[in-house]
């Protein structure tokens, strides 16, 4: 059984878009090709104990293990070295992605205090919108375990569409019932 909102996707916003841009082909029709998800330390005491606390708590977000970040350039003043782990980042395609983009337009977003919409702003000409959730723990999958991921940082989350055409990537997003202002 496929999910909800991929069946609302398929059925009610393909339509929609048609009907609004007139496409020829089918192939034009705007998508989702992915999420990814990027979170690193809150502060800048790294410790090399805390990179398994990362990937556990992006795992637990997505259901779907996470992979370490490495520095690109050391920083002495962190103390960070050149290829150290620094975070962890994954990345969601399919049905996953789907679920996880549900998850975050109904519970997640809506549990976030004074919040009144993604900025359409975010969205950059390569079809990529970029938004960050300073709070993790609006994630029921870590509220109830705060002590153990209390240094994770904020979570960058960057959807990838299929078109560079802003209009009609906001008005995809739109129609995945994402609330932007």
């Amino acid at each position: 059984m496929r999910n909800r909102l991929y069946q609302h996707y398929l059925n009610v916003v393909t339509e929609e878009l048609i009907l609004k841009y007139q496409y020829d082909n089918v192939n034009e029709i705007p998508s989702i090709e992915k999420i990814v998800l990027n979170t690193s330390m809150k502060t800048s005491d790294f410790k090399v104990k805390m990179i398994p606390s990362f990937i556990v708590a992006l795992t637990l977000i997505t259901g779907q293990k996470a992979s370490p970040t490495l520095a690109k350039k050391g920083n002495a003043k962190l103390g960070i070295r050149k290829n150290t782990v620094t975070g962890a980042k994954v990345t969601l395609r399919g049905e996953i992605m789907y679920n996880f983009l549900d998850l975050l337009s109904t519970i997640v977003l809506p549990r976030i205090k004074n919040f009144d919409g993604l900025n359409k702003k975010s969205l950059n000409n390569e079809g990529n919108f970029t938004f960050q959730i300073n709070d993790p723990f609006v994630f029921p999958q870590l509220e109830a375990a705060s002590e153990v991921f209390n240094h994770l940082g904020p979570i960058t989350i960057t959807i990838t569409t299929t078109t560079q055409k802003k209009d009609q990537n906001l008005n995809l997003l739109r129609g995945l019932n994402l609330p932007l202002k």
